[in-house]
């Protein structure tokens, strides 16, 4: 019996039923529960929780024509001919981050492909006047660029570079940016294309592409996955912006300049005076003038180039808090509304950009007027409980249905409301600033490379406990209300603040955070590999693999031992090479028994012969895309934060305690999911065609894995 197909419907009716519930609902909120105009306390916060309720309602609509007008731009088809292909500038950025780093990324600059490798010219723009960088430029044949000052920041670095150079097309990395061989032959044959369909064309009916955005993506997992024990159930907290939100923008020519893993006409760069040096988020500025020149911008999700997300809570904070104040101080800069140079269309583009940054004033309301509410019994919207759930949850229902279709189901609504109780108390006071003409003048660069152990601090977290004990006292004061005095009149209120609660505990979770453990996510992978031990060879594959770490199932399991190092010998794309390793967690999930390995990069051999091979084989590959976010994880994060405090507790050696931890964190259900759930533990499409049949390792020795479990 075949299965019946399953059809979605579209986009517009999902929108047209979001809709329809929120008119309903505005019109109820208006019509009914507005409080009275003699009660003045009231009637101020009724009112400003409806104008909140309404932008709110306003942003979705704007960003559902955005979103719904989205269309991807396939691969123009350009013959691989020398001389069709213009020659590249790749500038790569850098002020004070490490050799160590720079090499990777140097690394994956250098293998990109390109019909004429002497065409594409790499720099390392050194900010820093460090003389390391420049023996590193000179060691990997590259070329090296510095100045006397840091004028103009990173805008003025970049200006250096354009000034001694010539290239028609500049490639942006930032330093952390790891481009994949592909990346130069799937982005510069769209400028090819438009040169050849401008020729003959009068100029100033040319279209002209300006730049083209690719999607910013990161090998290391983002502080909110890995705070949250969330890796495996959500996205990155970048992917929406990039994967979806910038491609819409592609068709109204709004398309936002991320400052890396961007391809960018030299002509459009010259044309607006090159990086725009006096704003702190000059990429942003930069596009929108190459736009308002009359260049086109197209944005592809297809991701090429991946680098590491923040690491450490400082570094988040502050990275945030310079992109909010830059794009509202653009703003004042461009004179975006006064100027007839933009389009209504690119206009409205613009302006949700700088609308998402007042986020942190609407999170501020909603998470205060339900206490004033309940502490000052002020009751700011007069219906019965049942009524507001009538009216509001099928709203709730719709708009969490419809923000999943337009976001491909990478982002939800109670996802947006963590982000942001997260991260407003940091962000509303600097945006404030911003928004009355109080600039930054001077910006910290964004920490790459830093040790994340150490993150616990009080001055992060007591702004979220302070509200919570707020929170609760607001629930006990209408609690005891309707208990001893039969009053329910607050009892939307009671509802909204123990949601909010929710909120404000995993808020609490996250800046306590995981006190152990690396941020680098291991990522599928399908590579044969060999170990040799006593004489014998163990054949097998590697299932998952990292920088530091790496899965390896064998046909058949051989005794290991924790402190012992061994050897294994990889096949990657005609190249074989050894990886020194020591066992560090030994697990076994539906017959499969993994087998997680530390790779020891201190044996200079390795270092010196195998580590381009090597590090291509970790970044030259695609970083999974995470399909959707899930809300399941919320009491398992609690359960868990709980138990780390009890382990905590009870073991005073370091060692121990992060053992347990490890076992916590590679639970079966988790090790099922990881595996199982979403593909196969080796993806029988891959490049290598690797298919593992998961009863070959039944017959292992399951005494040994317990002690080694052990």
């Amino acid at each position: 019996m075949k299965k019946k197909k399953k059809h979605k419907l579209s986009l517009p009716a999902v929108f047209e039923i979001a809709l329809f519930f929120s008119a309903l609902y505005f019109w109820w909120r208006v019509s009914f529960t507005i409080p009275f105009i003699d009660e003045p306390a009231a009637f101020f916060l009724g009112i400003v929780l409806l104008v909140v309720e309404l932008v709110g309602l306003i942003e979705f609509m704007v960003n559902f024509q955005i979103m719904a007008k989205k269309k991807n731009y396939p691969l123009p088809k350009i013959p691989e001919k020398a001389e069709l292909y213009p020659d590249v500038d790749v500038f790569i950025a850098t002020y004070n981050e490490s050799a160590d780093l720079l090499y990777k990324t140097v690394n994956g600059c250098r293998r990109m492909e390109y019909p004429d490798q002497s065409k594409v010219h790499i720099y390392l723009c050194d900010d820093g006047q460090r003389e390391e960088i420049r023996t590193l430029a000179r060691k990997m044949n590259i070329g090296y660029f510095t100045r006397d000052n840091n004028e103009g920041a990173k805008a003025g670095n970049l200006n250096n570079a354009l000034n001694q150079t010539d290239s028609p097309l500049v490639v942006t990395f930032d330093a952390d940016m790891i481009p994949r061989s592909s990346f130069l032959m799937k982005t510069v044959p769209y400028f090819i294309d438009s040169w050849m369909r401008n020729t003959g064309v009068r100029k100033a009916e040319q279209i002209r592409l300006g730049f083209l955005q690719t999607p910013q993506t990161f090998y290391n997992w983002d502080l909110f996955q890995y705070h949250l024990y969330a890796e495996k159930d959500v996205a990155n907290e970048q992917d929406y912006f990039y994967r979806e939100i910038e491609v819409a923008k592609t068709n109204s020519n709004s398309v936002i300049y991320g400052g890396s893993n961007t391809l960018i006409s030299r002509e459009a760069l010259e044309s607006v005076g090159g990086f725009y040096t006096k704003a702190i988020t000059e990429d942003f500025a930069t596009g929108m003038l190459i736009e308002r020149n009359g260049f086109v911008s197209l944005a592809i999700s297809e991701p090429l180039a991946s680098g590491l997300a923040p690491e450490d809570l400082p570094s988040l904070i502050q990275q945030r808090i310079r992109w909010g104040r830059g794009v509202v101080n653009v703003l004042y800069q461009i004179n975006l509304f006064f100027t007839n140079k933009f389009s209504t269309a690119q206009k409205v583009n613009y302006w949700t950009s700088i609308q998402y940054w007042l986020a942190p004033f609407s999170r501020f309301l909603y998470i205060f007027i339900p206490i004033i509410s309940g502490i000052f019994g002020i009751s700011v919207v007069r219906t019965p409980l049942w009524a507001a759930l009538c009216f509001w949850l099928p709203t709730y229902i719709a708009d969490s249905w419809a923000i999943g279709r337009l976001s491909g189901n990478i982002r939800t609504s109670l996802w947006t409301n963590l982000y942001e109780t997260i991260m407003f108390p940091f962000l509303m006071g600097p945006i404030f600033m911003e928004f009355i003409g109080i600039s930054l003048k001077k910006f910290k660069v964004t920490k790459k490379g830093v040790d994340n152990t150490d993150h616990f601090s009080w001055r992060y977290i007591w702004p979220f406990v302070l509200m919570l004990v707020l929170t609760l006292i607001a629930v006990i004061s209408i609690s005891y209300k309707m208990i001893f005095h039969l009053v329910f009149d607050g009892s939307i209120t009671l509802f909204w603040l123990l949601y909010n609660s929710l909120l404000l505990i995993v808020a609490i979770l996250f800046f306590i955070g995981r006190r152990q453990g690396s941020l680098i996510s291991l990522h599928h992978a399908a590579v044969f590999a060999k170990l040799k031990q006593d004489k014998k060879t163990y054949e097998g594959a590697i299932a998952a693999l990292g920088e530091a770490e790496l899965e390896v199932i064998f046909d058949e399991q051989p005794k290991l031992s924790k402190d012992e190092v061994f050897r294994i010998e990889v096949e990657y794309e005609g190249h074989s090479f050894e990886l020194p390793v020591r066992l560090i967690r030994l697990f076994k999930a539906r017959g499969l028994i993994i087998n997680r390995f530390e790779i020891l990069k201190s044996d200079q051999e390795y270092l010196s012969d195998q580590y381009d091979h090597f590090l291509r084989m970790v970044y030259d590959r695609p970083i999974p895309t995470q399909a959707t976010q899930k809300v399941r994880f919320f009491l398992p994060l609690i359960a868990r934060h709980i138990k780390e405090i009890k382990l905590t507790k009870q073991e005073n050696s370091r060692e121990q305690w992060q053992d347990q931890i490890q076992n916590l964190m590679t639970s079966e259900e988790e090790i099922r999911e990881k595996y199982f759930d979403n593909s196969d533990l080796i993806d029988s499409n891959s490049e290598n065609g690797i298919k593992y049949p998961k009863d070959s390792v039944e017959s292992a020795d399951m005494k040994n894995l317990e002690e080694s479990d052990r």
